[in-house]
């Protein structure tokens, strides 16, 4: 999840979207539960069933066809 999240940069990423790029259903348990870890430890920003990677995981493109991870 924070991968894929990180790879869209600023850009908030809906439930059924990451859900979708994942493979997952984005309910029940497992879903929710990979979320509240995610949140509890500020790895990522919600915005109701809005998810984005924390500033520090978020990637940021420095030219064409270069990115630079924040933070590693």
């Amino acid at each position: 999840m924070l991968r894929t999240l990180a790879a869209q940069g600023e850009r908030y990423m809906g439930a059924y979207e990451l859900g979708a790029m994942l493979g997952k259903k984005p309910s029940g348990g497992h879903w929710n539960s990979g979320i509240a870890v995610l949140r509890n430890n500020g790895l990522i920003e919600t915005d109701g069933r809005r998810y984005r990677a924390a500033d520090l995981f978020r990637e940021k493109v420095s030219g064409p066809g270069k990115v630079t991870m924040i933070g590693g």
